[in-house]
Parts: C-alpha cells; structure tokens; sequence
C-alpha cells in the first residue's frame, strides 16, 4: 500500500460536526449511535481540485476529497462509511486513524449526470500512522489521478484505456459474480443427488468463466 504526500496547496483542514453529515440525507437512529460509538473526528484534510493543485477536472471527478477519520476503536461500521459517502457528492479517500495506526478506504465514486455511481468500500491493511510517504502522482486530469489513487487499494487493476465509470461498473460485476459463484458452490456441496449436481456444476463453471473475464486486466 502505497501513502501519498499531498500537496499543501490543497491543504484545507477544517473538522466536519457529525450533524453536517446528518443533514443530507436520512440517518437512521442506529448509523447516528454507530457514528457517536466508532468515530471521535472527521476532519476534510484535503481538497484536491483545479483551483488548489491544478489539475484539470472532468465530468466524472470534478473534485477529491481527502478525510482524516480519528476512530474510538479499530472497527468502523460499512454503514458510517456509506452514510458519509452518500453525503458527499465528489470523489473521497479516507484516511482511518486509531492509535499510532492508520489505514485507507474508500468507495470507487464517479459523477453520472446528476448522481454518483459508487462501488463498495475497498480498504488498505493497517499501518505505522507515520509510515513514509511518496510525492502525489502527476496525472493530467483529475479521474486520472483518481485511478491511481485507487490503484493502491482495488485488487482487479483498471484496464488499459478502460473509463473509470466502466472500471466500476466492472468492479461491482465482480463483486455479484463472486456472490453467485459462491451461492452456487454451497449447493452443489448441499446437493447429494448426482442427476440434480449436474446442472449446478454447469452453471458454477460458467460462473467461473464469466468471473475469470472480468477480472481479466
């Protein structure tokens, strides 16, 4: 896992209240008692953006965000991470803190029209918090630098000239067909009739072959 120095330049520091987050959509009872128990700070550290670094947006990637998360403990629920992400309509990478630990995610977002089209939750392992950084990648545009981003974290790499929206589209793929393989996997296991194993193993090798394309880089 690779951790980036990004540029001062883009630096913006300022603490986000929990009700902030609260405020754009419907929270329920329990994501706000997740967020009161699992997080102690979320603070926007930086904005990555044409006016800060200079790098050119697209319609897709018009902004990053990047957000330092200090945590009560190592465990931080997927629906806090959603809650924020479905409140923030640009591109974030998270940075999680616990301890002298830190450990990044983020969830594969780009803009479609009016609305985001956003993947699950990918996270690093977790690691010294001052573990040494490299320089912020040189990207001619802003999706770009997005997908290298990304690249650290995403175990199926984009494809050559794929488009980001499709390399998540692709990704969530992944993630049905893995699902579906696995569904078809536990009834063939399950199954102890010959005649009725038979077009369940059909259905799994085709599954693994349709998997084994989509993960093709």
């Amino acid at each position: 896992m690779t951790l980036y120095e990004y540029p001062p330049a883009g630096a913006f520091g300022r603490i986000i209240p929990k009700e902030k987050i609260y405020a754009h959509g419907s929270v329920s009872p329990k994501v706000r008692e997740l967020f009161v128990s699992q997080v102690a700070q979320i603070r926007w550290k930086y904005k990555l953006a044409p006016e800060t670094i200079h790098v050119s947006a697209t319609p897709g990637v018009l902004e990053i965000q990047v957000f330092d998360v200090t945590l009560k403990g190592e465990e931080l629920n997927m629906q806090v991470l959603r809650c924020m992400d479905e409140a923030i309509p640009t591109s974030v990478i998270y940075e999680l803190r616990y301890g002298d630990r830190l450990r990044v995610a983020a969830a594969p977002k780009v803009r479609s029209g009016e609305t985001a089209l956003m993947g699950d939750h990918v996270f690093s392992e977790w690691m010294p918090a001052d573990a040494p950084r490299e320089p912020l990648p040189v990207a001619l545009d802003l999706e770009r630098l997005y997908g290298i981003l990304l690249s650290t974290l995403v175990p199926f790499r984009q494809r050559a000239e794929e488009p980001l929206k499709a390399w998540i589209l692709r990704l969530k793929a992944i993630r049905e067909k893995q699902k579906e393989a696995a569904a078809l996997e536990t009834s063939l296991r399950r199954e102890k009739q010959f005649n009725r194993q038979i077009p369940i193993n059909r259905e799994l090798r085709q599954a693994r072959r349709e998997l084994e394309e989509l993960c093709r880089e």
